[in-house]
């Protein structure tokens, strides 16, 4: 019976990782963004466009925007798609903006969906952002471990100036 149990923990713990994993790519924007904030939070913090799991429903302002969320490179690369890189390395990014999935269809899942590597979650990462600590963390494309976290107070602060804050 202990080997039942000790399989059926390490299944649950398997499926809930699972889970907990995305994509990443990244991009440079100048423009406001489907949050309306443009590079105004680039130099507080990482910013990302979430695929449709992350960033919610729509095309503007969507529930996603300025939700934060701690990424940790799994060092790995999907399916050869870049290096992966970072092994380890954590940073946190505010959801500023969305990856849809038209025109992205290899990267950002439709929502409920899985990309063409098979996970349900995208994070387009601005490359502007963290204030020019990009370049610093050597990620190409690493598969990540993602939970959502507290946001810093600054990023919280800057994110209020943003349109859709300014709507909520």
């Amino acid at each position: 019976m202990p080997t039942r149990l000790g399989i059926a923990i390490l299944s649950a713990t398997f499926t809930t990782s699972l889970a907990l994993q995305a994509t990443t790519t990244a991009y440079q924007d100048e423009s406001a963004g489907a949050c309306g904030c443009g590079s105004l939070l680039n130099s507080y913090t990482y910013t990302a466009a979430g695929s449709p799991a992350i960033f919610g429903n729509g095309s503007w302002c969507g529930t996603g925007c300025g939700q934060c969320y701690q990424l940790t490179s799994t060092g790995a690369s999907p399916s050869e798609q870049g290096e992966g890189g970072g092994t380890g390395t954590s940073i946190v990014v505010m959801v500023n903006n969305l990856c849809p999935h038209e025109g992205n269809e290899e990267w950002c899942p439709e929502l409920g969906g899985t990309n063409a590597y098979g996970y349900s979650a995208h994070f387009d990462i601005d490359a502007s952002s963290g204030a020019g600590g990009w370049s610093l963390l050597g990620w190409d494309n690493p598969v990540v471990d993602f939970a959502p976290v507290t946001c810093p107070d600054n990023t919280v602060a800057a994110f209020q100036s943003c349109e859709c804050a300014l709507q909520q």
